[in-house]
This record gives structure tokens, C-alpha cells and sequence, in this order.
């Protein structure tokens, strides 16, 4: 369904697993939850399971034009850090 939606706008694509993940997901944002919910009717299974949720390790990387994988050291804390490969790792 989302590889024709894209097509029919004409951006083709050879590949076909195209999926969509949500992302700087804030769960105690209702707006974020709705949205999520919404996009997550629209599209099914071409949508993930797992939402990506917002992190300042990421953010931050991102600054720096690299991954949170990248970084040699926690920018932020440990903490943070350790949290954000759990948000990354556990993405389907």
C-alpha cells in the first residue's frame, strides 16, 4: 500500500520493504499518541511495531552529523546513553 501511495505521487522506488516508523515519539503527549494511532490505521503493517522515542543522546549526535552507534562517548550521560541504545536496539 505505501510503496503504490508513493508511486502514485511518482517517487518510484526498486526497493520493497519499505517501512514507517515514528519517530521523537513522546508518550505522555496526546498529540503524539493520536497521531501515531492514526498514521498506525492509515498504513498497517507497513508501519513498525515499536515507535522511536525522543532522545537527547540522539538529538545531540545528530549536531555532530553522526548516529548515537557513532559516538565514542555518552554525550549527555550514561544514563541517557544507555537509554537511547535500548530505544534504537529494540526497533523491529
Amino acid at each position: 500500500m505505501l510503496v503504490e501511495a508513493l508511486e502514485g505521487a511518482g517517487m518510484y522506488s526498486s526497493y520493497k520493504f519499505l517501512k514507517i516508523l515514528a519517530n521523537d515519539m513522546d508518550d505522555n503527549k496526546s498529540t503524539h499518541v493520536e497521531l501515531t494511532k492514526k498514521i498506525r490505521n492509515v498504513y498497517g503493517p507497513e508501519m513498525l511495531n515499536t515507535v522511536m522515542k525522543d532522545s537527547a543522546e540522539i538529538n545531540n549526535a545528530g549536531e555532530r552529523l553522526m548516529t548515537a552507534y557513532e559516538l565514542k562517548k555518552p554525550i549527555t550521560s550514561k544514563k541517557i546513553h544507555d537509554r537511547c541504545m535500548v530505544y534504537l536496539n529494540s526497533l523491529n
